[in-house]
């Protein structure tokens, strides 16, 4: 199995969430077409691994950015739906 180039991994980091997004689609729309062999089909996983990581990663990024804008959201829930005990 052939390593993704650094080069391009530091490319998809730079790309934003969408855009990783549409590459990711575009890599599992291929896989599920069958017209794929399967040496190539082993790359496109990978491919589509990483991408996926770096999806994830940007998700949580842009998660943690909102939650500083919104200061005080995150530890207390409508109604004290984040303490289970008073939901009795």
């Amino acid at each position: 199995m052939m390593a993704l180039d650094p080069e391009y991994l530091k490319s998809l980091e730079k790309c934003r969430f969408e855009e990783c997004l549409r590459k990711l689609d575009a890599i599992v729309r291929e896989m599920e077409s069958g017209n794929v062999p399967l040496e190539d089909m082993i790359a496109r996983f990978e491919e589509g691994s990483a991408i996926a990581s770096i999806c994830h990663r940007k998700l949580n990024s842009l998660k943690q950015k909102i939650e500083q804008l919104q200061p005080g959201k995150e530890t207390a829930a409508p109604n004290g739906q984040d303490n289970p005990q008073t939901n009795n």
